[in-house]
C-alpha cells in the first residue's frame, strides 16, 4: 500500500468528506465546496484502493463466520502471523520447550478418574487448535491441517506410596520434566495431560499445550470447561457449541486489517519506536552469550491485601487502570536499575475482540511494544499519565501483527537478545476463582518449565485481594538471588510510589532499610587503630638504627645500606631546609631513575616538604605549567632546567655533600601536612595537582603491612615512575619492612625482554606492576619458557586487570599470588582483592575487592542514595585515605571532595567511576561516568587532549576517544578542519607532543567534514566512524630487502594496518609498549636472533629495525662481551 492512500484518507477526513461502498460504486458525501478539483481527481485515481479499504473496515463489524471445511484435509488453513513466527522458532530451536505452556491443578477429595479422563478427551475434540498439524501444503508453504478427533492419551503416575516428606519433591521433578517435553508440530497432538496421584484423596493434574495452539487465556478456557464437563458427568451438551474455531477467527482478523489500516498502524509504530534503545542492559551476573539458550528460572512474590488496595486506590485517583500502575512501577524499576531514561516494555493483548472468540482455544495473543518515557524527572503521578497515554495509543494500533512491526523497523537483529524489547509485563485477572466442581476441591497454579523467552518477564495475577507475581528470568544472565533482589526493589519502589505519588521517580527507594544499613555500614566495617601522625619517612630512620648494614636499595651491582640512605637523605634535607623547604611547600624533583633520585625524594620528605615529581621525558611546556600551578619555589634536578620566574633550581651535582648533619632535621609533619603533589590530566586542558596528606599514606602502609607483610629478606622491584602514586606504596612498603628495593633503569623497565632476566638475576620476590606491563612480562616468559622462580607476590593497580591465558600460565608456573588493587590518585589504594584458588579458575575480569582499613566505599546514584546490590553506582570514598584536595584549586576541590552524606562533619570524594557490589561483598569495576580513561595506568581526561588539538589553527572541532583497534586500545582523534585546513597527522602529533606526555598522544587521526550530532546537538560519539586500517606509507617507499619486508609484515599484523612503507614509524602507526614487546618476540622467533624492545624504541621505522636485525644476524656467531660490574650507571655522591 502506498503512502498516497494514507495521505488521501487524512485529507478527506480533514475536508469532512464521507465515503461508503455500494457494490462496485464509491459513494461520496461532502459539504458544498469541500470537494476540490484536486480531491475529485485523487478520488477517481484511488477508487479501487478506497473500495478495498472500505470493505475491510466494514468487516470489523461483521460477525466471525466459519470457513468452509470441504477440501481442508488436503489444502489446510493458512497460518496466522503469530503462528508463522512460532512455527519458524520451533524449526530454529529444534524441539526446545521454550513455547510449551503448562498449568497445574491440585485436586483434593474423591476423584472420579475415568470421568476426568473422558472430559479431557472431549476438550481435545471440541477445540480444533488442539488437534492441528503444521505441515507443508500443496504449494510448499506450511499450512494448518485439522485432524479428526482421536482418543487423548492421559499419562498417569502414582506417588502416594512414597514417604510423605519425599512426595512434594518427587512431584516437582515429575511436573518439571513433563512440562519441558517438546511437541512435534507435524503430528497434530498439541494437548498433553498428566494425572499424578499424590495421596489417598489428592491428585495433581498437569496440562501442557504448545503456544502455537493456545495462549494464556486459552488455558483458562480449558480449565473452566474441564470442570464444567466434570460436574455435568462428561455430557457434551453441558457446554454450548462453538460457532467458530481458531482458523475462522484468524481469517476474520486478516480480512479486517485493510491495507490502508495496516499502513497507518505500521507508520504509527515506526514513529513511536524511532530512536528507541535497541537493548536494555540490566545489571547481570554474566556476560550476555552470543546466542540465547532460553534457559530460565522464576521467583514468586506477592503484594499483600493492603498494598493491592493501594494500587486500586492510586488507579482510581489518577483515572487509570491498575495495570497502568503496575506497568509504571515495573518500567521505573527497570529504568533505575539500567540507568535509562526510557524503556520499551512488551505487553500482550488478547485480540479476542469478537464475542465469538471468547471461548475458543487458540493463539490469538498480540504484543504491544510500549515505550515508557521517564525523562525530565517526572513524579510518579506524572509517569502514570504518560504510561496510560502510551498504552491507550498502542492499544488503538494493536491490529498490525508484532512480527510486521519488527520487520518494518528492521532493528539490528542479534541472536543474543530479542528485538525491540527484552522485558515483558503480563497482567491478568485470576481465571481460577471458581474451578472446584462439587465436593472436589480444585486449586490451579502456574507451572514454570525452566525456560525464558526474554531477559525478564513479570507475570502479575490480580486475585482481587492480592497481586501474585512471578518474575521469570534468563538464567544465562541472572542468578536467582539477583532476581529476588530485583523483585524486592520493585516492591519497595511500588510501596513508596503509592505512599507518595508526588515524589520524582528517580528518588523512589530501591532498597529496604535493612539493605541500606548493610550497604552503608556493614560493608564499611573497616575501622582499625593507626597512628596517622607518623610520617612514612621515619620508617627509614628506624631501620637505619636497627639494621644499619641491611641493603635498602640495589641498582645493578651497586648497593645502598639503610645507614647510607639515612645519612645522605639527612644531609640533603638540611640543605633543603636552608633553602626554604618546609611543611606543605612543594619541592620539585626533576631527575632520571637512579639511586640519588630515591635519596632526593626521601630528603624532600625529611625536610617536611611535599614531593612534586617532574618527569624529564615530559614536554617542557607541561613541566612549566605544573611549576606555575603548584607555586613551587624549589626544584632538585640532575640537569639544567628552564623554569618560571621565582623557581630556584638546585643541581644535585653541585650541592655540597660534606655537611655533618647526619640526623634528620627537626621538623614536625602531622597527618594533615602534604606528602606529595601529583599532577593528573584535567578536562579543561589544565592538569590538576592532587595534594596527598601524610595521614592517608600512614593509613595505607599500616594496612599493607598487616595484610601483606613483607619480610627483611624480600626484594621488591622499584618499577613505577615517581609521578605514579603506586611508586610511594612500593618504596615505603619495602622500607617499612626493612626489605631491599631493587631499582631498574628506564630501558630495562620498558622492555619486558630485558626485565624478565633482570628479575631472575636479582631474585625479586614482590612486584607492583600495571596490567599492561604484567601482560608483557607474562608473554615474554611464555615465549621464553622461563619464569622468575623467586617471585612470591604481584600487586597490580592503575588499570583494569584482564586475566589472560598468558597470565594464568605465568602464575601457575611461578606460584605467586596476584592482588588486584584499585584507587584514584585522590585517595591512593582503597580496595584490594586477592585472586583465589588456582589460576585456571580465575575470572577474566576479577573484582577490585573490598575496602581497605579505615576506608568507606559508597556506591551512589545521582541523588547520593545507595544503589541496590548488583546495580552500578558512582564509587565514592570516605575515611582516612583521602587527599587534602587539589592544590590551589578550591573550586575543583569543592566539586569533587564533598560532605559525607552519611557521616556529618566528614568528607567524601566522588571518583566518577562506576562500580557495583557483588553478592559476596566484593566490588566490580564497571567503567567511567565521564570523559576520562586510563592509558598505561595513567588517568587521562580526553577533554585535555581535545583542548590541545583545538589550539592548532587548522582544527575547528575535535573529539578524542579510545577505540579497540587490532590487538590494542588506542586513542583516536576525530577532527574537522578550520578554514586554513588540517595539517597532516605527523604535524598534529608534533603539535600535541609539545604539550602532552607520550601516553596522551592520539595514535590515529580521522578527518571528518562534520561531526555527527544527536537531535540535542551533542556529538553522537557512537556514530563516529571506526578508523579504517591505515595505509602504513610514510614517503611511500616500499620495503625492498627481505628483512624490511619481514619487519613490515610484523608491523602490519600487530597494528592491524594496511601496507607498511620502509620509513613508516611503529608509533605513528598506533604502536604502544605492549605492541613493541609482541613485535620484538615475533621478530626474534622469525629471525633466530635476540631482538630487544629497546631496538624498536630507538629505531622505530621498518628500515631502522631491519638494519638492526641484519647487524645482529652478522654478529650472531661473534663472541659477546660479558657484562661487568662497571656496566651499572655511575652515581654522584650526595
Amino acid at each position: 500500500m502506498t503512502e498516497q492512500l494514507t495521505t488521501l484518507l487524512d485529507d478527506l477526513a480533514e475536508a469532512r468528506v464521507r465515503l461508503r461502498a455500494e457494490g462496485e460504486e464509491l459513494k461520496v458525501s461532502a459539504a458544498k465546496g469541500a470537494l476540490t478539483p484536486d480531491l475529485r481527481e485523487r478520488l477517481r485515481a484511488g477508487k479501487a484502493r478506497l473500495l478495498a479499504h472500505l470493505r475491510a473496515e466494514a468487516a470489523l463489524n461483521e460477525p466471525v463466520k466459519p470457513l468452509p471445511r470441504e477440501g481442508r484435509d488436503t489444502e489446510g488453513f493458512p497460518l496466522s502471523d503469530g503462528q508463522q513466527a512460532l512455527w519458524l522458532l520451533d524449526r530454529l530451536e529444534g524441539g526446545e520447550p521454550t513455547y510449551v505452556l503448562s498449568g497445574g491443578v491440585r485436586l483434593t477429595g474423591e476423584l472420579r478418574t475415568d470421568l476426568l479422563i473422558d472430559c479431557l478427551g472431549l476438550l481435545a475434540g471440541r477445540h480444533e487448535a488442539l488437534r492441528t498439524a503444521f505441515r507443508p501444503g500443496p504449494g510448499g508453504e506450511v499450512r494448518a491441517f485439522v485432524l479428526p478427533p482421536a482418543e487423548l492419551e492421559v499419562r498417569r503416575s502414582d506417588l502416594s506410596q512414597l514417604p510423605a516428606g519425599e512426595r512434594e519433591e518427587a512431584l516437582e521433578r515429575l511436573v518439571h520434566a513433563s512440562s519441558r517435553e517438546a511437541f512435534d508440530l507435524t503430528e497434530g497432538r498439541l494437548l498433553r495431560a498428566t494425572l499424578i496421584r499424590t495421596g489417598e484423596q489428592s491428585h495433581y493434574l498437569l496440562l501442557s499445550v504448545h503456544h502455537i495452539a493456545a495462549d494464556a487465556p486459552s488455558l483458562a478456557v480449558l480449565l473452566r470447561e474441564l470442570f464444567r464437563l466434570y460436574e455435568g458427568g462428561a455430557e457434551p451438551t453441558t457446554l454450548p457449541p462453538l460457532s467458530v474455531q481458531h482458523a475462522d477467527v484468524a481469517d476474520w482478523q486478516r480480512r479486517s486489517l485493510s491495507p490502508a489500516t495496516e499502513e497507518r498502524q505500521l507508520s504509527y509504530w515506526k514513529e513511536q519506536l524511532e530512536g528507541a534503545p535497541v537493548l536494555l542492559e540490566m545489571p547481570a551476573d554474566r556476560t550476555r552469550p552470543a546466542r540465547q539458550s532460553f534457559r530460565g528460572g522464576a521467583v514468586r512474590f506477592t503484594f499483600d491485601t493492603a498494598t493491592t488496595a493501594l494500587i486500586q486506590e492510586a488507579a482510581g485517583r489518577a483515572h487509570v487502570t491498575a495495570y497502568t500502575v503496575v506497568l509504571s512501577c515495573w518500567a521505573a524499576a527497570l529504568a533505575r536499575h539500567a540507568h535509562a531514561e526510557e524503556v520499551v516494555v512488551g505487553t500482550p493483548v488478547s485480540n479476542r475482540e469478537r464475542p465469538e472468540a471468547a471461548s475458543v482455544v487458540g493463539f490469538f495473543v498480540g504484543t504491544l511494544p510500549l515505550r515508557v518515557d521517564l525523562s525530565g524527572e517526572p513524579s510518579f503521578h506524572e509517569l502514570l499519565g504518560r504510561t496510560q497515554r502510551t498504552f491507550l495509543e498502542g492499544f488503538e494500533y494493536r491490529a498490525v501483527p508484532f512480527q510486521q512491526v519488527v520487520a518494518e523497523l528492521a532493528p539490528r537483529r542479534s541472536a543474543s537478545h530479542a528485538p525491540v524489547f527484552q522485558n515483558m509485563l503480563t497482567y491478568y485477572e485470576s481465571p481460577h476463582s471458581d474451578l472446584s466442581p462439587g465436593e472436589l476441591r480444585a486449586e490451579a497454579e502456574d507451572v514454570h518449565n525452566g525456560t525464558a523467552k526474554f531477559d525478564l518477564t513479570l507475570f502479575a495475577e490480580d486475585r482481587g485481594d492480592s497481586l501474585v507475581c512471578t518474575l521469570e528470568y534468563a538464567s544465562d544472565l541472572f542468578d536467582e538471588d539477583t532476581v529476588r533482589r530485583l523483585a524486592d526493589s520493585f516492591r519497595e519502589l511500588t510501596a513508596a510510589a503509592l505512599r507518595e505519588p508526588g515524589t520524582p521517580v528517580s528518588r523512589l527507594p530501591l532498597i529496604t532499610a535493612e539493605q541500606r544499613t548493610e550497604l552503608l555500614a556493614g560493608r564499611n566495617a573497616t575501622d582499625r587503630p593507626v597512628d596517622l601522625d607518623r610520617p612514612v619517612h621515619t620508617y627509614v630512620t628506624e631501620q637505619a638504627a636497627r639494621r644499619p648494614e641491611a641493603v635498602a636499595v640495589r641498582f645493578g651491582t651497586r648497593e645502598l645500606t639503610y645507614a647510607e640512605l639515612e645519612e645522605r637523605a639527612n644531609r640533603l634535607a638540611h640543605t633543603l631546609r636552608s633553602k626554604g623547604a618546609g611543611p606543605d611547600v612543594p619541592v620539585g624533583l626533576h631527575t632520571a631513575r637512579s639511586v640519588r633520585q630515591l635519596v632526593a625524594m626521601l630528603a624532600i620528605l625529611k625536610a617536611g616538604a611535599a614531593l612534586l615529581p617532574l618527569d624529564p621525558t615530559h614536554p617542557a611546556e607541561r613541566t612549566t605549567l605544573m611549576l606555575q600551578e603548584s607555586s613551587c619555589p624549589l626544584v632538585l634536578s640532575d640537569s639544567a632546567l628552564d623554569t618560571p620566574e621565582g623557581v630556584r633550581v638546585l643541581l644535585l651535582d653541585e650541592l655540597d655533600s660534606s655537611g655533618e648533619e647526619l640526623t634528620p632535621p627537626e621538623v614536625v609533619t602531622g597527618r594533615d601536612n602534604l606528602i606529595y603533589v601529583l599532577y593528573t590530566s584535567g578536562s579543561t586542558g589544565r592538569p590538576k595537582g592532587v595534594a596527598m596528606r601524610h595521614g592517608a599514606l600512614a593509613n595505607l602502609l599500616d594496612w599493607q603491612a598487616e595484610t601483606f607483610p613483607f619480610t627483611e629478606d624480600d626484594r621488591v622491584l622499584q618499577f613505577s615512575a615517581l609521578n605514579f602514586d603506586v611508586s610511594v606504596q612500593e618504596i615505603f612498603a619495602t622500607w617499612a619492612a626493612g626489605a631491599s628495593l631493587v631499582l631498574v633503569d628506564q630501558d630495562t623497565r620498558r622492555d619486558a625482554l630485558r626485565l624478565l632476566p633482570y628479575l631472575q638475576e636479582h631474585g625479586v620476590t614482590r612486584l607492583f606492576l600495571p596490567f599492561v606491563a604484567l601482560q608483557q612480562l607474562a608473554e615474554v616468559a611464555d615465549a621464553k619458557q622461563s619464569w622468575p622462580e623467586s617471585l612470591r607476590e604481584v600487586f597490580t593497580a592503575g588499570e583494569q586487570l584482564h586475566v589472560t591465558e598468558e597470565l594464568r600460565t605465568f602464575f601457575t608456573r611461578t606460584g605467586a599470588a596476584l592482588h588486584n588493587q584499585y584507587g584514584p590518585s585522590e585517595s591512593h589504594v582503597i580496595t584490594s582483592h586477592t585472586l583465589p584458588g588456582t589460576p585456571d579458575g580465575w575470572e577474566s575480569l576479577p573484582p577490585i575487592g573490598r575496602a581497605v582499613g579505615n576506608t568507606r566505599i559508597y556506591l551512589l546514584d545521582r541523588h547520593d542514595e545507595p544503589v541496590p546490590q548488583g546495580v552500578a553506582g558512582e564509587l565514592c570514598v570516605a575515611g582516612d585515605c583521602l587527599a587534602a584536595g587539589y592544590l590551589h584549586r578550591d573550586d575543583l576541590t569543592a566539586e569533587r571532595f564533598v560532605a559525607d552524606p552519611f557521616r556529618p562533619g566528614e568528607r567524601m570524594y566522588r571518583t566518577g567511576d562506576l562500580a557495583r557490589y557483588r553478592a559476596d561483598g566484593e566490588i566490580d569495576f564497571v567503567g567511567r561516568m565521564d570523559n576520562q580513561v586510563k592509558i598505561r595506568g595513567f588517568r587521562v581526561e580526553l577533554g585535555e587532549i581535545e583542548a590541545v588539538l583545538l589550539r592548532h589553527p587548522g582544527v575547528a572541532e575535535a573529539v578524542v576517544e579510545p577505540r579497540r583497534i587490532g590487538a590494542g586500545r588506542e586513542l583516536v582523534a576525530w577532527l574537522v578542519a578550520a578554514e586554513s585546513g588540517l595539517p597532516d597527522a605527523a604535524a598534529l602529533r608534533e603539535h600535541c607532543a609539545r604539550a602532552l606526555p607520550d601516553y596522551m598522544l592520539p595514535s590515529r587521526i580521522v578527518r571528518l567534514d562534520a561531526m555527527p550530532t544527536t537531535l540535542a546537538g551533542k556529538v553522537a560519539r557512537l556514530q563516529l566512524p571506526t578508523p579504517e586500517p591505515e595505509d602504513g606509507a610514510a614517503s611511500g617507499a616500499e620495503p625492498s630487502t627481505p628483512t624490511e619486508k619481514s619487519v613490515a609484515q610484523v608491523f602490519a599484523d600487530i597494528l592491524g594496518v594496511g601496507q607498511v612503507a620502509a620509513d613508516a614509524n611503529f608509533f605513528d602507526l598506533g604502536g604502544h609498549s605492549l605492541g613493541v614487546t609482541r613485535a620484538a618476540l615475533r621478530l626474534s622467533e622469525e629471525h633466530g636472533v635476540e631482538i630487544t624492545a629497546q631496538i624498536i624504541f630507538e629505531n622505530p621505522t621498518v628500515a631502522g629495525v631491519a638494519r638492526s636485525l641484519d647487524t645482529l644476524g652478522w654478529a650472531v656467531s661473534a663472541p659477546r662481551a660479558a657484562a661487568t660490574d662497571d656496566d651499572a650507571r655511575e652515581e654522584g655522591e650526595l
